[in-house]
């Protein structure tokens, strides 16, 4: 199963935010990047992508998208090229 980006993250707490909400539409999310990959237990700065599989990668782009528009501003990067 090929991991693409659905998008990045501020800060963990804010991918996590987006794993949750991917999680309830069914759509297992990877989190990759930021300190916490390489310092475990850290508060997660800096950038992390928020990974699925490339057979749920529209329906997670359209999860985070409809999150933003409710207000729940992930801050998704859906400008950037994917």
């Amino acid at each position: 199963m090929e991991l693409q980006r659905a998008t990045t993250a501020n800060d963990l707490d804010q991918a996590e935010a987006i794993s949750n909400a991917l999680s309830e539409a069914g759509i297992a999310a990877t989190l990759r990047g930021g300190l916490h990959d390489a310092y475990p237990g850290t508060s997660g700065l800096g950038a992390i992508d928020v990974l699925v599989s490339e057979r749920d990668l529209a329906l997670a782009q359209d999860v985070i998208a409809r999150a933003d528009t409710v207000g729940l501003e992930f801050g998704a990067d859906d400008d950037e090229e994917r």
